[in-house]
């Protein structure tokens, strides 16, 4: 028998790598009486400290029970599933609007990240552009990179809580550039942006004719004194592809249930929503059960649900970034809302780090505390925490993060 050549892989497939699943998955090196304290990963779920609402379960074991969602969901949805999300996001996030906000206007996928894609690909040929924040969260330019699409990153000032630079985001347009994506609240800067900074960048979009892509899968999750602004509750030209979901706010990620909701009151998108509609298709769309459970856990889920579970996050954030403003070297702010925190490196002040890559090797390889280097999240100079671990990790990552720092220090 002749033997069989070695089968090689798609031009797709070495395209990109998720980088960040190659920093989570990295071996520490440090001693074994350190326990393994990783703040890379942004599920909130990994302790067990933040679990799903009660409503959330009862609706899923009540789809299960009954034997009416077994079977395949109408492809791009279940209409009640579309309807709930229309009404809940006109409800509690686009008042202004929510006469806008229609059922047949959401398209369901696999999570924020799948239908992420969806929008990505119906907007973007080959050799198209798009423009993306910077610091961001790394999928972006990973699902970019799959489908040939460039991504330019645009400039957010940490000086003024992570603002849109606006003249660096004109400077990147070009007759390729097909949309501008925002995310907000940040991950990774746990930012929040006001109403009027969303207000400026809508204007921005209708300067420049560019629909507007806003990954929202943390929207409402701000802390006390905070108050979120979709872009969905503006009356606007502008097209807006909402994307939101149940992974962070009702605190179950593996659920994978996402959506897009396209807000476009002057009839702009329309074609690009049945590109949307089509390519949702290809998966069949996600869990029949999630999408059954969905209308009574956005309909039935208190307030004080999610009151809650900011406050925890608000609380662990402070104690976090009142601790690395201590540390040697480190700076910070306060975060607004998501889960996340960015941490500043000034590698000046160390004596043998001189670059945020080495400082997250480093701080694994010794303290067994793991982080997002900033140079994954296209922010060289900083790396990323998560506020979303018990108490008791938050204080010990602390402790470790603040005699780090002294060891490596540089002499005065």
């Amino acid at each position: 028998m002749e033997s069989w050549k070695v089968l090689e892989p798609s031009t797709m497939s070495k395209r990109g790598v998720n980088t960040l699943e190659c920093i989570t998955l990295r071996n520490s090196k440090a001693p074994a009486n350190k326990s393994q304290l990783k703040l890379s990963i942004g599920d909130p779920t990994h302790d067990g400290n933040l679990v799903a609402p009660p409503s959330a379960v009862d609706a899923l074991v009540r789809c299960v029970e009954g034997n009416k969602c077994n079977g395949y969901p109408q492809m791009t949805g279940r209409p009640d599933a579309r309807e709930a999300v229309a009404q809940y996001w006109g409800k509690n996030f686009a008042p202004q609007q929510a006469a806008h906000c229609k059922g047949e206007n959401v398209v369901f996928g696999c999570g924020v990240s799948d239908v992420f894609i969806i929008s990505l690909t119906s907007l973007c040929d080959e050799g198209d552009n798009i423009l993306i924040p910077k610091p961001c969260f790394s999928f972006y330019d990973f699902a970019c990179e799959l489908y040939s699409v460039e991504a330019r990153h645009y400039l957010c000032n940490h000086e003024k809580d992570w603002e849109i630079d606006f003249d660096h985001l004109r400077s990147l347009v070009d007759g390729r550039t097909k949309a501008i994506l925002m995310n907000n609240p940040s991950n990774p800067c746990g930012s929040n942006f006001s109403r009027q900074h969303i207000a400026d960048l809508i204007r921005v979009c209708e300067e420049l004719h560019l629909p507007l892509i806003a990954d929202e899968i943390y929207a409402g999750l701000v802390f006390s004194g905070e108050t979120f602004t979709s872009v969905a509750d503006f009356d606007t030209p502008v097209p807006r592809f909402i994307l939101g979901g149940l992974s962070k706010v009702f605190m179950v990620p593996g659920w994978r249930l996402g959506w897009a909701l396209l807000m476009d009151t002057h009839g702009h998108a329309g074609d690009v929503m049945r590109g949307m509609q089509n390519l949702s298709t290809v998966a069949l769309g996600p869990c029949a059960v999630v999408q059954g459970a969905l209308p009574e856990i956005l309909s039935q889920t208190p307030e004080s649900y999610f009151k809650s579970n900011a406050e925890e996050l608000r609380e662990n954030a402070v104690v976090l970034a009142k601790a690395i403003q201590q540390c040697h070297g480190l700076s910070c702010t306060v975060p607004q809302g998501s889960m996340f925190i960015m941490v500043g490196v000034n590698t000046k002040l160390f004596k043998d780090i001189t670059n945020d890559m080495e400082f997250y090797e480093m701080l694994e390889d010794e303290e067994n505390v793991q982080v997002v280097p900033g140079e994954d999240l296209h922010m060289p100079g900083y790396f990323r925490i998560v506020v979303s671990r018990p108490k008791k990790i938050v204080d010990e990552v602390a402790a470790r993060i603040h005699d780090f720092c002294e060891r490596h220090k540089k002499a005065a």
